[in-house]
């Protein structure tokens, strides 16, 4: 509502159950009879939930018929002057169901909050969509309540991602941590940093944060007597690693007289699986078999699909050595993570994101371990950083020379400002102009930078002050991109994309609904034509459940198992109007079916569809293709 309709609403509470005049009204908000009308409507909708009615009666005007207690209760919901944000409110709401046994009803949550049954409705759907990514289900009965059932530990994983939340968090926890103590965080704190000292162990930012916050869970969980359930609780003691356990043990005698609590033994193994899934700074002393054969496995199965020589990266292997420890305790004793920068991963490395997918599905029954998404966008961080790292050691820099007349002193100088400004220029000489002519004869030259003219050459070239003033430097600037833009454009129209799309083809104004269906449709398409086998379209579909494969600008990218297809293509839909993909809109799909054997236009694809989808005006074309010779021109384009 605005300022005026809460100002009426806010007079007819202070005045119950009297009628007033339509025009008194008006006159008293300075506004038209017509308009107090339309407000009144309107006051009605919102409170339509409500207890309350409108009386309209002729001759004497409207009133408010409402009971004293709900009265009260509105009008302090309408004079909140900072009522909670709704990303707050909802991670409160959460809280409350998940850390409570009781059921809570949708009055007693608006009367709370200061807001209406249909926003706190709208709360408990979006909560009830979260708490199923942890095996949890929201139950909502009439007259009781709602409230949250399911395993203790799945409402721990829960709570311990309430920061999800918090749209101004990136991967902190301290949203949750406002919802304990904070003088139990600073003995929790106090107690894991004298643990780190004693057991020569360091935990990262982000590990150190999330021990304090189960640490938490688990002493607010003990005191309300909702405890961990561990099966052969003595096998677990005995199969438990005895260091963690024995910093679990350490953990307890420290916190447990100062929080006056008595930590039961299924709880300290609880905690000691946090303690070897939290991420440390530390090689690992033990799995070290398992988690080493898993990374060069990987790292194998990546420069295979790649052909980038990753196995010559020793910082990647050992980088990984140390990240799957924490990841193969993580999966194996449920605790999920959410990674914060997965939309942006997608958006940028689509193609490393897609190739480590690829490898970790080959190596899932190989070491029956299911790694999910959040988890391998990590990994992909980690072989994008090897690729900056060799592209560095083997980058092939433009082969430039100098052509200076005035001597030597300032050809030197010349020569160091251009060395200095530019990494990626080598020059391979330094000559008077007399000497040009025959120089380019027996050297490869990519591009000459003179201070004087010279006669006309093949060799592209630019005359520039012997200081490299900065009109200079603008110039040589304008020539490097300008080349990059005429290779890109080179590289485009020899691009493998548009040879796959003419193999298998376009639907153009689609209007399905959910990207299932669009999904299958495409799929069906290319099982139609042949060229996938049946399977493909289900493979496909169970990709796209396990996480949406939009990469950002109104384009996805979904595919199915490479040894499904028998002829590689990729098949186009195009929306009439855009549909949701994973918290996205999308407009243009295209659907990936590339067989092993031309594993190696892969990159090249995702590529140039991850360029597409950074040209807003292009896939507005785009999605009004009609055939695909149409959406090749557009892309040649």
């Amino acid at each position: 509502m605005n300022d005026r309709q809460k100002s009426l609403m806010q007079f007819l509470l202070e005045n119950p159950n009297t009628y007033v005049h339509i025009e008194q009204l008006a006159n008293k908000l300075h506004c038209s009879e017509k308009t107090i009308r339309n407000d009144l409507t309107l006051i009605e909708r919102e409170y339509d939930d409500e207890e309350l009615e409108l009386i309209r009666k002729q001759g004497a005007g409207v009133a408010l018929h409402v009971e004293e207690g709900l009265r009260q209760t509105l009008y302090q919901r309408l004079l909140r002057s900072n009522p909670l944000p709704a990303n707050e409110r909802v991670m409160e709401i959460a809280y409350q169901l998940l850390a409570s046994g009781k059921s809570v009803t949708l009055k007693e949550l608006a009367n709370k909050y200061y807001t209406n049954k249909a926003v706190i409705k709208s709360d408990l759907q979006k909560i009830e969509d979260w708490v199923k990514r942890f095996q949890l289900e929201l139950v909502s009965k009439q007259r009781i309540g709602s409230s949250i059932i399911g395993e203790e530990l799945h409402k721990r994983n829960a709570i311990a991602r309430l920061s999800e939340w918090n749209a101004t968090v990136s991967d902190s926890n301290h949203p949750v941590l406002g919802l304990f103590s904070m003088s139990e965080a600073a003995i929790i704190r106090k107690a894991l940093t004298a643990m780190e000292s004693k057991f020569a162990v360091s935990f990262t930012d982000g590990g150190f944060e999330s021990l304090v916050i189960h640490a938490l869970i688990m002493i607010s969980r003990i005191r309300q007597r909702e405890v961990i359930q561990i099966e052969n609780i003595d096998d677990k003691l005995h199969s438990a690693y005895q260091k963690e356990y024995e910093m679990t043990m350490w953990l307890s005698g420290e916190v447990e007289e100062k929080l006056r609590i008595a930590i039961p033994k299924a709880e300290r193994i609880y905690f000691s699986w946090h303690l070897l899934s939290s991420k440390t700074n530390n090689r690992p002393d033990k799995d070290i078999r398992e988690t080493s054969d898993f990374a060069e496995d990987l790292i194998h199965k990546v420069q295979e699909l790649t052909m980038s020589p990753f196995l010559t990266d020793h910082l990647l292997f050992d980088g990984l050595v140390i990240h799957l420890h924490s990841v193969f305790h993580r999966v194996k004793f449920g605790f999920p993570i959410t990674n914060p920068l997965l939309i942006e991963i997608k958006k940028l490395y689509p193609y490393m994101l897609r190739i480590i997918q690829l490898a970790l599905e080959e190596l899932r029954s190989l070491y029956d371990l299911q790694i999910p998404e959040d988890e391998a966008a990590y990994l992909v961080l980690h072989f994008q950083a090897s690729l900056e790292r060799l592209s560095q050691r083997s980058a092939i820099s433009k082969r430039v020379l100098v052509v200076c007349h005035l001597g030597v002193g300032i050809s030197n100088l010349l020569r160091a400002k251009l060395e200095s400004h530019y990494r990626d220029m080598e020059i391979i000489g330094t000559i008077g102009k007399m000497d040009v002519d025959t120089y380019v004869k027996e050297h490869d030259v990519d591009m000459i930078v003179s201070t004087v003219e010279l006669q006309s050459l093949a060799i592209p070239y630019l005359v520039v002050s012997p200081l490299l003033e900065s009109q200079d430097k603008a110039k040589i600037d304008a020539f490097f991109h300008a080349s990059e833009k005429e290779t890109l454009q080179e590289e485009w129209k020899q691009s493998s994309l548009f040879a796959l799309i003419k193999e298998g083809g376009l639907i153009p104004r689609i209007e399905l609904e959910h990207r299932y269906e669009i999904v299958e449709l495409l799929a069906n398409k290319l099982y139609e034509q042949e060229m996938v086998e049946k399977q493909f379209i289900h493979h496909a579909l169970v990709r796209e459940r396990e996480s949406a494969t939009g990469i950002g600008g109104a384009i996805a990218i979904p595919h199915g198992q490479p040894d499904l297809v028998k002829k590689s293509g990729i098949m186009v839909g195009l929306m009439k109007s855009p549909v949701e993909w994973g918290g996205e809109k999308v407009v243009v799909v295209f659907l990936l079916a590339i067989a092993p054997k031309d594993k190696h236009v892969m990159k090249d694809v995702i590529q140039h569809i991850s360029a597409i989808s950074k040209q807003p005006d292009l896939v507005n074309k785009l999605q009004h293709a009609l055939v695909p010779e149409q959406l090749i021109s557009y892309l040649s384009n």
